[in-house]
């Protein structure tokens, strides 16, 4: 037998060594995260990738690894420089926050930039701008006090042509203000931030002397107003008498809307959309003499107190979906704080005998009871009985039958589960707006797989998934990491599963949505009527009306059925948190309870055959409960 001098083996694995740092080395890396300022708080982080290969062609993939291992492809030509963001989640379920450029010419392991931990209660506001620094002003850090604490308020800036291209890289902020430049926003961009205020942010348009963005017609449908006329103005106390004046003219454009109700700000405009809205300031807090203007910081504060709704937050809430008992999985576990009718399903559809997410495993303790009698029947109490017959070498015979007796027992408790097909179970809630073309849907799907294999998810427009706190499966035991590809929306093409395994997983999805309801009003003093038709193929039900706080019930709505409904302004609103009614829709009647914080219009309900999420087996949840923002004409509003 040939035998290779260790030094030989050594010197060979010193040169394999060598080889792969001198692929290394041909390229570079650099993370950057978009947003430095912004604190890590359990969602997606954006950070910028840029890498550079001086040496041959490659091809591969950044890995991010986690219980949600994504990985996001990459074609790397000698020469090349290429820049693209990645979504590093904070939470992972495994706490780990590297990634790796793994090509066919290198293996570099990257350490991911973590965020700013110090300012995680602080509200975080962005401006779109060419001139980074302009919202400086308003930086402050948290203060604890005898009368309460109070949130700082930390500043961040992005340059139009460098944002991300989904909704979720915009979800620390609560407020973000589209100001110079903003015009050359990319189109992927535009659409984020339009799915990121449907979802309850506050986007906010400046106006002044000139405006660009105010006749991009991207923003149709979400901007306040839709023609602008300039006015100067010398009236020093623009603002209300509480505020300071101001001590030279300014030049405002004025919209065709009506000024914010409720408020001194009567050049603050508003727009609402889904369960978020859109502000217009007729002025620009940036330039001129509104720069110079000592009410300036009050008034902006103001507007960024008011940002994050309380819809925004309660959203947030629903991405770490996890289930409190794993031996049965029919029912949601609630969020601290949070009442458990929020979260409390639609109820379940199909045949409840061959639904394996209302199957109740046996507990620990029947088992034990089981295995305890098969060895008392098959030891002792089996060869005393033969010893008695004088049949001894029957238990050749008998204990295999007693062996099958016992796992038959065992087996007929779980015999619903061999029996049941792949299935999906979806929670979570839809929101959309009255006349637009998508929706976005925030929840959580369990799946369940009869057979091991692994399967095509069918995913469309989803932007971010993760797993719960505990990653775990249904027994308690560590799941198996799923694997994601992110090609500009997350994918699942190949999810890998056992026999008779559960799978869970919340996303964050936007979606093509048809045409839902036409709805019109007539207000006549304190009386609003609403003419609400259902024009989608989808039947409505526990349908509720909510018109700034105030709830009526309108129950069911076919397709094609219409229904008139009166709502008095004068009676007493919702009670927040405890809506009007027992209707199947509880979370979206939580919803309709905060349309008053929104002065606005909303719809909310079960709707029925709409599927999100993921596109395998048979949808075993009743309808996903749905909140539609209406566009609400100003004479109702006023």
């Amino acid at each position: 037998m040939l035998r290779i001098p260790r030094i030989l083996v050594a010197l060979a694995l010193l040169a394999i060594a060598s080889m792969v740092q001198a692929r290394n080395e041909d390229f570079s890396v650099d993370l950057q995260p978009l947003f430095p300022r912004l604190p890590e708080a359990g969602h997606e982080t954006p950070v910028r990738v840029t890498i550079e290969n001086k040496g041959p062609d490659a091809r591969g993939a950044i890995e991010i690894n986690g219980s949600i291992h994504t990985t996001y492809p990459v074609d790397l030509p000698r020469g090349s420089k290429k820049q693209l963001i990645i979504y590093a989640n904070a939470y992972n379920g495994y706490g780990d926050s590297s990634a790796v450029l793994n090509t066919t010419q290198c293996h570099i392991e990257m350490r991911i930039p973590e965020g700013n931990y110090s300012v995680a209660r602080s509200r975080n506001v962005l401006l779109v701008t060419d001139t980074p620094g302009e919202m400086s002003f308003l930086r402050r850090d948290s203060k604890e006090s005898n009368s309460g604490n109070v949130l700082g308020i930390q500043d961040e800036y992005m340059k139009p042509d460098g944002g991300p291209d989904r909704a979720t890289g915009f979800r620390g902020f609560a407020v973000i203000v589209l100001g110079t430049g903003s015009e050359r926003l990319p189109d992927a961009q535009v659409a984020a931030l339009r799915r990121w205020t449907m979802a309850g942010g506050t986007l906010v348009f400046v106006g002044g002397a000139s405006s660009p963005i105010l006749s991009d017609p991207r923003w149709n449908g979400l901007r306040p107003g839709q023609s602008y006329r300039l006015k100067t103005t010398s009236d020093r106390f623009l603002f209300g008498a509480g505020t300071a004046p101001l001590t030279k003219p300014i030049t405002l454009l004025v919209p065709d809307a009506s000024a914010l109700p409720d408020t001194d700000h009567k050049w603050v405009y508003q727009r609402s959309y889904g369960i978020g809205r859109a502000l217009y300031l007729a002025f620009n807090p940036f330039e001129g003499p509104m720069a110079l203007w000592d009410g300036r910081t009050e008034l902006m504060d103001g507007i960024v107190a008011s940002g994050r709704n309380r819809a925004q937050s309660l959203l947030q809430t629903l991405d770490y979906q996890d289930y409190e008992d794993y031996s049965s999985y029919s029912s949601y576990s609630s969020s601290p704080g949070m009442s458990s009718t929020i979260y409390s399903p639609s109820g379940m559809s199909g045949d409840v005998d061959r639904n394996p997410f209302q199957t109740t495993l046996p507990e620990k303790s029947s088992i034990a009871g089981v295995l305890l009698v098969y060895l008392v029947v098959v030891g002792p109490l089996n060869f005393f009985i033969l010893a008695r017959m004088k049949k001894g070498e029957w238990a050749w015979l008998t204990a295999p039958i007693i062996s099958v007796a016992a796992a038959g027992v065992l087996f007929s408790s779980a015999s619903k589960l061999y029996s049941a097909k792949t299935a999906t179970s979806t929670q979570g809630i839809l929101v959309a707006q009255q006349g637009a073309d998508e929706g976005y849907f925030v929840g959580s799907s369990q799946m369940f797989f009869p057979s091991g294999g692994s399967v095509d998810l069918g995913l469309q427009g989803v932007e971010s998934i993760n797993v719960g706190y505990s990653a775990m499966d249904r027994f308690g035991t560590p799941s198996e990491a799923m694997e994601a590809v992110d090609v500009g929306e997350v994918k699942m093409p190949s999810l890998r599963n056992t026999n008779l395994s559960f799978k869970q997983m919340s996303y964050r999805q936007h979606l093509p949505l048809p045409r839902l309801v036409d709805v019109k009003f007539t207000r006549a003093g304190d009386k609003v009527q609403c003419t609400i038709r259902n024009v989608s193929t989808y039947r409505m039900e526990g349908l509720q009306l909510g018109l700034r706080g105030h709830v009526v019930q309108v129950g069911e709505l076919a397709p094609g059925q219409s229904g008139t409904y009166t709502i008095d302004l004068g009676s007493a609103k919702a009670s927040d948190g405890n809506p009007q009614g027992d209707y199947p829709g509880e979370m979206s009647s939580f919803f309709l309870a905060l349309s008053g914080d929104n002065h606005t219009g909303m719809l909310g309900g079960l709707l029925i055959g709409f599927r999100p999420g993921p596109n395998i087996g048979d949808e075993q949840t009743h309808g996903i409960q749905m909140v539609v923002g209406l566009d609400v004409p100003n004479e109702v509003m006023k």
